[in-house]
């Protein structure tokens, strides 16, 4: 290293704690489907704590600690060994405070000190602690726990993340489209789960149909935008996912950001997401943005023996999703043999239904996993923007809700 470490720390990592998030205040086609809303029932669900786990980081060697910039001989000046070079633990200050130049600042918990917010990191020149976990407030804070380093001048020290070991992504996170490519027909998955990348392509039915990434997002760098032809011909752009009942076979929560194209009847019965075989299969399960009677609300639906009203478990919501505007909208359908599933919009409970039995252990596998197109052909596709998919094996509750909502 061309810069010499002067002094160094050790603290009580017993006393560091992790950063807190910050929360901001049928149609004819149907004639069987559901129109009566059931969000009078206001039941919010419980607020555990955010779940996160970290990888150990690896230790960079100190190569010559006798050497000195000014060309003094400070004599052995040890390293501890418990002394990490990057935060090993998400929290206030996990910098060693030992910085770069010739006259570095005495180490005191440089990681607090401008470490980049509410992270700690590595004392960098002067023991400024650059670096460190970014949390709640910038996108990939504290519900995917994922990690921005800053740049590393340390020759010893490598510059990339991925090389050193960061905190993980919440593990109860299974699919994860940020939608933030640029280009092409992909959307990678940046959950990972199991070790396993479940990427899903963009398409398109009719000549003029459209399905691409856009700078005009809600969350990260972009967001997908489908748009059916603009002849009115039929068609239009969706995205093809993987089936979810081995994901989450209990527990789910499905969130994500919507953009309306428009909020009109040829919009009604647009699906958000559609999972299911055929539109003879009885088992299925789907969220349709706009119904096709007043009020126009979302609609989320399941069955496992068909698709009549009566065969299906329902969260109907009279709050109607405006067009040209970002909502949040968020299911989540706890484990147990009876329980209450809720439909969030903009952090807002909308809808419950406290007699819910079915889980995607029920449904089985599935073959047509679509986002923005329905089962059914006369239903119009999805006209609009998608941002932010996500898909967890736990029931989220309103805080952590909240704390998706505040992602940018």
């Amino acid at each position: 290293m061309a810069a010499v470490l002067a002094t160094a720390c050790s603290f009580d990592a017993g006393s560091l704690r992790a950063p807190e998030v910050e929360v901001r205040d049928a149609a004819s086609d149907h004639p069987d489907a559901p129109y009566a809303a059931n969000a009078g029932d206001d039941t919010r669900a419980g607020l555990p704590d955010l779940a996160r786990e970290v990888r150990p980081e690896s230790q960079a060697a100190v190569s010559d600690p006798d050497a000195r910039a000014d060309g003094q001989d400070p004599g052995d000046v040890p390293l501890p060994g418990d002394v990490p070079l990057r935060g090993d633990l998400p929290g206030e200050a996990t910098g060693s405070g030992v910085g770069d130049g010739a006259d570095e600042a005495p180490c005191t918990d440089a990681g607090v000190a401008d470490g980049g917010g509410t992270g700690g990191g590595m004392g960098g020149t002067g023991g400024s602690g650059t670096g460190g976990v970014t949390t709640g407030g910038s996108y990939g804070g504290e519900i995917d726990g994922s990690v921005t380093d800053a740049p590393d001048t340390r020759d010893t020290v490598p510059d990339s993340s991925e090389e050193i070991g960061v905190a993980s992504v919440d593990p109860d996170l299974v699919l994860w489209y940020r939608f933030d490519e640029s280009s092409g027909m992909t959307a990678y998955d940046s959950a990972k789960f199991a070790g396993v990348a479940r990427d899903a392509t963009l398409a398109t039915v009719g000549v003029s149909s459209t399905a691409g990434f856009s700078a005009a997002k809600q969350v990260g760098t972009h967001a997908v935008a489908l748009s059916p032809p603009s002849d009115a011909s039929g068609g239009g752009g969706f995205v093809v996912m993987p089936t979810l009942h081995d994901l989450a076979p209990d527990a789910i929560t499905i969130a994500l950001w919507l953009n309306l194209g428009a909020a009109t009847s040829n919009q009604n019965w647009e699906r958000v997401f559609d999972y299911a075989d055929s539109t003879t299969n009885p088992n299925w399960f789907n969220l349709t943005a706009r119904t096709g009677s007043s009020p126009y609300g979302p609609l989320f639906a399941m069955a496992n023996v068909g698709r009549k009203t009566a065969d299906q478990q329902l969260l109907a919501s009279s709050t109607v999703l405006t067009a040209n505007v970002w909502h949040h909208v968020a299911i989540v359908l706890p484990a147990g043999e009876t329980y209450t599933g809720l439909m969030y919009i903009d952090g807002a409970v909308v809808a419950t239904n406290k007699a819910m039995t079915l889980h995607l252990s029920d449904i089985g596998a599935t073959v047509n996993n679509w986002l923005g197109r329905s089962e059914f052909a006369a239903d119009p596709y999805f006209n609009g923007s998608m941002d932010d998919f996500r898909v967890y094996k736990r029931a989220l509750g309103a805080q952590e809700i909240a704390a998706l909502m505040s992602l940018r």
